[in-house]
């Protein structure tokens, strides 16, 4: 299995990510497609549109380009979240609403070969092993309520 991380995901120390480099390269083949590159998150600009009291969003499972120590230093081909027809963000697409909002989110898996397995998009609280499961290619919807106003701590597992 391999991690998929969202808006809780913040950047590893370059040795770390020298490590990651070594795991990850028996995972590099689950894109569809060419990859795109990973635009840093400052995490200043929430994801989705918010219209009418309820937040929509598309997210997206892909494989993208993460370039740790800047556009001259190595890469890593990792699996990451991004919007839909946006670039891939590390760390993943922020989601921040007020308190009451509905949430309104589609995942989308566009990895060649892994099920998605997603945590941290339910309503609150919850069982540990409350995921959504997303098969190669297929979208699921979740629909939620925030009881509380910042929610980005949401990730995947890839298998």
């Amino acid at each position: 299995m391999n991690l998929l991380l969202g808006g809780s995901l913040r950047l590893l120390h370059s040795h770390a990510v020298r490590r990651l480099a070594l795991v990850s390269a028996a995972f590099a083949r689950h894109s569809i497609g060419p990859t795109d590159r990973v635009v840093p998150n400052d995490n200043r600009v929430a994801a989705g549109v918010l219209r009418n009291g309820v937040l929509t969003l598309r997210l997206e499972a892909r494989e993208a380009t993460w370039y740790p120590d800047g556009a001259n230093g190595p890469s890593l081909m990792l699996p990451m979240f991004a919007e839909a027809g946006r670039a891939a963000r590390n760390p993943g697409p922020m989601i921040r609403v007020a308190a009451g909002t509905r949430i309104h989110v589609s995942v989308h898996n566009a990895l060649r070969d892994s099920v998605l397995v997603v945590y941290g998009l339910h309503t609150r609280p919850s069982a540990l092993d409350d995921t959504i499961q997303v098969p190669v290619g297929a979208t699921r919807e979740i629909s939620l309520r925030r009881s509380f106003v910042r929610f980005d701590e949401y990730c995947a597992l890839i298998s």
